[in-house]
This record gives structure tokens, C-alpha cells and sequence, in this order.
């Protein structure tokens, strides 16, 4: 559901527009009018084509920049909805294809972290939280560590996999933490100023960042 209306081929209004003011340029999220009222257990497991992104007045020579902030708003993305959300095609206003990219993913649906409802809080999580993502997105692998998150539940896994996966994701975020705050990795351990940091540790302290 958006927050604007458009009006499909047979003259009906659908709230079917999300805009967003992200790094400077002007988008609109356009939500497929079928998928809006279909429920999510039809969906869950499937590769769906669920969104356009709409980039008003961008200029020629930023479309490098605009292809890797879309990209950057896919993985803020896949972690608000709790899906594997993929950003495969970038067409120009004609419908010819810039770029192509060979992707999979699934949509699934289970106890996302943000309400899908009310979307102004994944506008508000994408406007707000933009700058600080792309500032420590590399140093904190958080491409990786959500795709560890929502790998874990979308996928048709074994048990086992699944567990796997998370404890990958955990270690994930431990090390970002140590690496990006003081520790030295050495004898199997991170250590600072003396004082060993444990996998718990290093976790807690992660979680009140």
C-alpha cells in the first residue's frame, strides 16, 4: 500500500505511490496493483515483480550513482520486509534497457521487523537511515549480513542450514563490531587494551550500538 494514488488502465484510483528524497534524487515506489490485494501466503516462496522505482528529472550523468543507491535501498529493503529484494532491470523513459542484472529471490512473509502496513515507517527507515547506511555499509558488511537475515527464513532450507546461516550472520556481526572499534585480532581472539573480547561480549556490545 503507498501513500499516493495512480490510476490504472480501467480509470480506478490505487494507493500504490511511495515517494521517496533519497541522496538527492527524487523516487517513486510503484507497487503492482494486483499484488496489493493478494494475500501473502500466495506469494511466499516465489520470485515476484512486485515494484518499479520511478527517478524524476535524474541528470544523464548520474546514473551510476542512481543505479547504486537503488541498490543500496534493496538491501534497507529486503531487511524492513524480511525478503529477498533485488533490483534486476534499469530502463530508460522509453522502456530500453540500461542495465541487466542475473538475480534470484524470494518473497516471504513473517513477522517482518517494520510494519508493511503502514508504510511511511519503511519510507521513514530508508530517508532517515540512508546516510548512515552508505557511510558504514562497507565497513560493517551489512550487504552480507542482511542477505544472512533474510536468506535464513525466505529460503526452503533444512533446519540445520538455517541455524547455520545465523550463527554466519552472529559471527558477521561480532567481527564488523571488533574490527570497527579498537580490537586485534590475535592467538584465535579479538583483544583490546588488554582485555579479551568474547563472542557474547562482542555481540551485546553490537546490539547497543
Amino acid at each position: 500500500m503507498g501513500s499516493k494514488f495512480s490510476t490504472d488502465a480501467d480509470g480506478e484510483l490505487v494507493r500504490n505511490i511511495m515517494p521517496l528524497s533519497v541522496n538527492g534524487f527524487d523516487l517513486e515506489l510503484i507497487q503492482d496493483k494486483s499484488l496489493i490485494s493478494c494475500p501473502p501466503s500466495k506469494l511466499i516462496g516465489k520470485f515476484v515483480h512486485s515494484t518499479s522505482i520511478i527517478a524524476q528529472d535524474a541528470p544523464d550523468n548520474s546514473l551510476d550513482e542512481l543505479i547504486e543507491t537503488i541498490h543500496k535501498i534493496t538491501v534497507m529493503l529486503s531487511l524492513a520486509t524480511d525478503s529477498q529484494v533485488r533490483f534486476y532491470k534499469c530502463t530508460d523513459a522509453t522502456g530500453m534497457a540500461l542495465r541487466e542484472w542475473s538475480v534470484n529471490g524470494v518473497y516471504y512473509y513473517f513477522r517482518p521487523p517494520l510494519c508493511t502496513i503502514n508504510t511511511q515507517c519503511i519510507v521513514q527507515l530508508i530517508e532517515k537511515s540512508y546516510a548512515t547506511f552508505e557511510r558504514v555499509e562497507k565497513s560493517y558488511k551489512l550487504r552480507a549480513a542482511v542477505e544472512l537475515f533474510v536468506t535464513s527464513g525466505a529460503l526452503n532450507l533444512p533446519f540445520e542450514l538455517k541455524l547455520a546461516a545465523i550463527f554466519v550472520l552472529l559471527e558477521n556481526l561480532k567481527s564488523s563490531y571488533a574490527e570497527n572499534n579498537g580490537y586485534i585480532f590475535q592467538n584465535g581472539f579479538y583483544e583490546k587494551n588488554g582485555t579479551r573480547g568474547t563472542f557474547k561480549k562482542l555481540l551485546q556490545k553490537c546490539s547497543s550500538l
